[in-house]
């Protein structure tokens, strides 16, 4: 009897000094890879790379069920990738951590559509070597509108992801999407800036901006400016393959087009007396390069003509021309490479009544180097 209860009595420390010891491990371990991960957030502001690689997994291993260091870990290689090579290795160790994240938290939209972004990327990377990521990322994409069917960002950005696979979806992949874009666009009329382009060239035409612009005023407006550019644009070019057999990588005055704001009057040799839009065509190399642009101009009441600079209706900057003698101006540009057309937009053109001053913008010749 007396063994008995001696034996009840070690069995009850037992399982007591485990209890506190599996208690304390559940209050000291998130601690510690709390501690790990924000050091780690400290060291990679630094860029000190290794470190902040070897902290981060840290906080995973003292914490593997914790879903948000495991993401963590993949957002870190995804940032630390942007400051050297474009690896796939990368893309996938950052597959495979999403992947464990997205098993450990199953209702996070977040999650499944960065997965899904990351599997989409690798198959663009290499049609044929990652040709199985496709359906995945598409799935998952579809995961994450599941997830969260009413999150404006999730909705726009998991469309958005789409449109650069947008050959391969079959019709009701593609009405999902538009569907959730139409969604997003009525909510946020300004993503339209960003969605507009990629859209156009997806379907090489106006069909799908139609399918997504909501019957929102503030939406239409920017479909019909964007359309309307884009016809602006396509006249350009029109009137620059009439002027110069094939575009060059320089432009000379006399190619420049275009009209004033009011459609009356036209622009000759790059002498912009009043406001509105110019172009011609301009042969964009792929990769890094600059836009030279030789222009000057005229204040009026001390101020200077303002340029913005678009290319194929994208704008890449803008800038006070303020030499009355003419300098060079320089746009950095990264491009897939092709025939655009360069276009300079100049809107505050002005006569001042009290001194008589008149302001006007000239452009001269315009070149593209690669950098």
């Amino acid at each position: 009897m007396l063994k008995t209860v001696c034996l009840k009595r070690v069995f009850c420390v037992a399982a007591i000094t485990i209890l506190a010891v599996l208690y304390e491990a559940a209050i000291g371990l998130p601690l510690v890879s709390e501690y790990y991960f924000t050091s780690a957030q400290k060291f990679e502001k630094g860029f000190l790379w290794s470190n902040a690689e070897e902290l981060y997994g840290k906080a995973v291993a003292y914490s593997p069920f914790d879903a948000r260091y495991t993401a963590g870990l993949a957002d870190f290689l995804l940032r630390r990738r942007t400051y050297g090579k474009d690896k796939a290795d990368v893309y996938m160790r950052a597959e495979e951590l999403y992947g464990r994240a997205c098993r450990l938290d199953t209702y996070s939209a977040e999650y499944f559509l960065t997965l899904g972004q990351l599997q989409l990327h690798l198959f663009r990377l290499d049609k044929e070597i990652y040709k199985d990521k496709l359906a995945a990322g598409i799935e998952n994409l579809q995961r994450a509108l599941d997830n969260d069917p009413f999150g404006v960002n999730i909705c726009y950005l998991a469309g958005y992801s789409s449109i650069f696979v947008w050959d391969y979806l079959d019709e009701k992949q593609k009405d999902v999407f538009l569907d959730k874009l139409k969604y997003a666009l009525d909510h946020r009329p300004w993503y339209a800036n960003y969605l507009y382009p990629h859209l156009w060239h997806a379907a090489k035409g106006p069909e799908l901006l139609r399918r997504v612009t909501p019957e929102n005023p503030k939406v239409r407006k920017k479909l019909l400016d964007f359309v309307l550019k884009k016809e602006a644009i396509e006249g350009i070019k029109a009137e620059s393959r009439k002027r110069v057999e094939a575009a060059s990588d320089a432009i000379s005055p006399a190619q420049w087009y275009g009209k004033s704001a009011d459609g009356t009057r036209a622009y000759a040799d790059g002498n912009m007396y009043w406001a509105g839009t110019m172009g011609a065509m301009l042969k964009v190399p792929e990769g890094n390069a600059s836009v030279i642009i030789s222009a000057k101009g005229v204040p009026a009441e001390g101020v200077f003509p303002y340029m913005d600079v678009e290319l194929d209706g994208e704008r890449i900057g803008g800038v006070f021309v303020d030499s009355l003698e003419g300098k060079d101006y320089v746009f950095n540009i990264n491009t897939a490479g092709a025939e655009m057309v360069l276009s300079i937009i100049y809107t505050n053109d002005r006569l001042s009544k009290k001194t008589g001053e008149d302001m006007n913008l000239y452009i001269g010749q315009a070149r593209v180097r690669r950098r």
